[in-house]
């Protein structure tokens, strides 16, 4: 018998009855659903239910009921396909009557789950994976997302106020922010389309670069202020409270919704279901599976380079911490620069021509850094500066290809299959850049990624099925 408590709710194990509640009184928001269910009266539907329940129950997945701290029941939440040999999981949950949604009972429910998980069960990572009409559910992923930042971050500045920090704690304390910024980047990108006409996808990726290539050009700076400013406990505490601000408005702003498709799975599917449908759709589409293998192969050196932007300041241009936050500055200045033109021009008329002519640009850049004499920062900071440019003309129309042409019902499964294989080369680029750095310095590194990128990008205008991705869906 398990029993958790929040702030709102209980979360404890369900008998028979409470999943013949559960069967009978599951309400649809609209004609149909926003997740596929089948909703039933029958008291055989509602047994069988239970009993495959029971089956896993404690093996693979831990299933329990959401209670009101009066003990009326409102829903059910589980923790499925767990993994203890690599310490994984997913995440669904449901509230069952509209008049309880929209409480923040799925939301207390979903960090009290969590925190088992985390805690009690060792896990090292949980996902969730939701259709991007289903706006309760990016609402709740989008809060847990800043919530878990926040709260990572206020451990943090408080092991910093106590004096007892380690490295390990800063650490965990970066592996669970992650995982809200996973959270916050899947319920973002899928649920933009729900709001944008499709003309203007393009733009507000553009605009997206814009602010992001802003933050990492003045990021270092600000940051580099606060430390000579204020203790680092107070500077965690402005993180904090800036995703607390993030958290409130998302309480009160309603997402539109879409016209819903209907699914037919059956209830083995989970989470890992909806990540093979992501993966199987992505291949499918042979142009945008040319596009992703010609990504993975640049992520491996493009995503990795900057790591070691502190080796070549130092090492090749026998510069300091002023160079170096020219050098990083002048990144975020391209990124910005680039995004500005994306939400000016919206770039060709095939978005993905957009994309090719960035990769063009993104490899001459790399290669002006990686041919830079030991004399000649400016040229590095000229061609990285190019290079940021070339980013955001990369992915801002790839972004908007995709949430243009996927279906709205399975972009949150396409995005997140999508993350995750770049996510995966840059693991591995991670791993292979120390020794090769190593052996050879960090110049050769950026060389290699501005020629890969060069021939690749230039060769992706002659495959026809990249060319035409935009033609036909899979």
């Amino acid at each position: 018998m398990i029993e958790l408590r929040g702030e709102k709710v209980v979360l404890r194990t369900m008998e028979r009855e409470h999943c013949r509640t559960l069967w009978e009184h599951y309400e649809l928001e609209e004609p149909i659903p926003t997740e596929p269910v089948r909703p039933g009266h029958s008291i055989e539907g509602s047994d069988k239910w239970f009993e495959e329940i029971q089956e896993q129950q404690g093996k693979t997945q831990i299933y329990l009921g959401i209670f009101s701290p009066d003990g009326n029941l409102l829903g059910d939440i589980q923790l499925s396909e767990i993994d203890l040999r690599n310490r994984t999981a997913s995440l669904g949950a449901g509230i069952a009557r509209r008049r309880d949604r929209r409480k923040g009972y799925c939301t207390d429910a979903a960090l009290v789950i969590l925190r088992f998980g985390f805690e009690h069960l060792d896990l090292y990572r949980i996902s969730a994976v939701t259709a991007s009409n289903n706006t309760g559910a990016i609402r709740v992923l989008d809060k847990l997302g800043f919530a878990l930042v926040a709260i990572a971050m206020a451990g943090l500045a408080g092991l910093f106020w106590m004096d007892i920090i380690e490295i390990w704690h800063i650490y965990a304390v970066n592996f669970l922010a992650s995982i809200g910024r996973a959270f916050q980047g899947l319920a973002m990108i899928t649920s933009t389309p729900l709001m944008v006409p499709e003309k203007h996808l393009a733009r507000i990726q553009g605009t997206n670069q814009t602010l992001h290539g802003a933050l990492s050009m003045g990021g270092p700076p600000l940051g580099a202020l606060a430390l000579a400013v204020f203790e680092m406990h107070l500077i965690l505490a402005i993180d904090v409270l800036t995703a607390m601000l993030a958290i409130v408005p998302l309480i009160f702003i309603m997402i539109p919704q879409p016209k819903r498709m209907e699914e037919k799975r059956s209830q083995a599917d989970g989470i890992w279901a909806d990540m093979q449908e992501g993966f199987r759709y992505l291949w499918r589409w042979h142009g945008l599976r040319n596009v992703l293998l010609i990504a993975a192969v640049l992520n491996i050196f493009g995503n990795t380079k900057m790591t070691i932007s502190p080796l070549l300041i130092t090492n090749h241009f026998n510069g300091g911490a002023t160079e170096l936050g020219w050098f990083n500055s002048a990144w975020g200045m391209g990124i910005v620069l680039g995004g500005l033109l994306v939400g000016a021009w919206g770039g060709f008329r095939r978005r993905i021509m957009t994309t090719i002519f960035g990769w063009i640009v993104y490899g001459i850049g790399t290669i002006l850094v990686g041919i830079a004499p030991h004399t000649r920062l400016a040229l590095a900071i000229t061609g990285i500066a190019v290079s940021g440019v070339g980013s955001s003309l990369i992915n801002a129309p790839l972004r908007a290809l995709l949430q243009a042409n996927v279906d709205p019902h399975l972009q949150g499964r396409v995005f997140g299959a999508l993350h995750s294989s770049v996510q995966s080369t840059t693991m591995l680029g991670l791993i292979v850049i120390g020794p090769v750095t190593d052996v050879f310095g960090p110049q050769p590194w950026f060389l290699a990624a501005g020629v890969l990128t060069l021939v690749l990008g230039t060769s992706a205008r002659m495959i026809p099925s990249v060319v035409r991705i935009e033609d036909k869906e899979p």
